[in-house]
């Protein structure tokens, strides 16, 4: 599947999918499949899965990775990186990296 928008929230319920979020601010929620998340440009919350790549794109982005395996890049910005383990790939910017406590995901919609 492709999913692409703007100024939203995207969610993907399994499947092998790839999610554009456009310009401005987005959130972006993978609970399961091996899926690439693109934030773009603006100040994007992602939430990956283990098997999802995830870049953030433009600016201040927060990533988070529930379970590991998850090819994270916070990308130009100043970026607050939570990860199980995998190596988060550094790019421009302050980026903060930060292993999770095993917090529970959040529940959209």
């Amino acid at each position: 599947d492709f999913l692409s928008g703007d100024t939203t929230s995207h969610s993907s319920r399994g499947g092998n999918d790839v999610i554009y979020g456009g310009s401005g601010p987005d959130q972006i929620f993978d609970p399961a499949g091996n899926n690439r998340l693109y934030g773009e440009d603006g100040n994007d919350h992602m939430f990956g899965s283990r098997g999802d790549y995830m870049d953030g794109g433009e600016g201040s982005d927060h990533l988070r990775e529930f379970g590991n395996g998850i090819n994270m890049y916070g990308g130009p910005g100043d970026d607050f990186i939570n990860h199980d383990g995998s190596d988060p790939l550094d790019d421009d910017g302050f980026d903060i990296h930060l292993p999770n406590r095993r917090i529970p995901p959040p529940k959209f919609g």
